[in-house]
């Protein structure tokens, strides 16, 4: 936990001396950034595994939509991102801090870590 919370301060200055100079924010760890929070947060995560839960069912009825499932964990990221903003960035707004592209990427890194779990046969049973 100390390291996760000395990275996130670390994040946190760099994003503001970035946004201070004018430039434009790395956006790659940002989507790190919040896979790790929703990782780490009880209320989102109970959230996450409602959307694994109908993926799940849906893989098993032969139903299952990869760019619906980026669907899903996008609703999810949307939820972490404006959560996120709240509880660390107080006087910005949410899509700001985490634009469209951002999530876009982390919704697209839980389908694949969904879809890779799933090809190992995790949610078959």
């Amino acid at each position: 936990m100390d390291k996760q919370r000395v990275a996130r301060e670390l994040v946190k200055i760099a994003k503001s001396l970035v946004a201070d100079r004018g430039m434009v924010a790395f956006t790659e760890y940002d989507a790190d950034e919040l896979k790790l929070f929703i990782m780490n947060d009880d209320g989102i995560g109970r959230f996450q595994e409602s959307i694994l839960k109908n993926l799940k069912g849906k893989m098993r009825k032969g139903t299952y939509d990869s760019k619906l499932a980026v669907k899903a964990f996008l609703n999810l990221m949307n939820v972490a991102a404006e959560r996120y903003v709240k509880e660390y960035e107080i006087g910005r707004r949410w899509h700001q801090v985490f634009p469209m592209s951002v999530r876009l990427d982390a919704a697209k890194i839980l389908r694949d870590d969904f879809e890779e779990e799933a090809g190992l046969g995790n949610f078959m049973k």
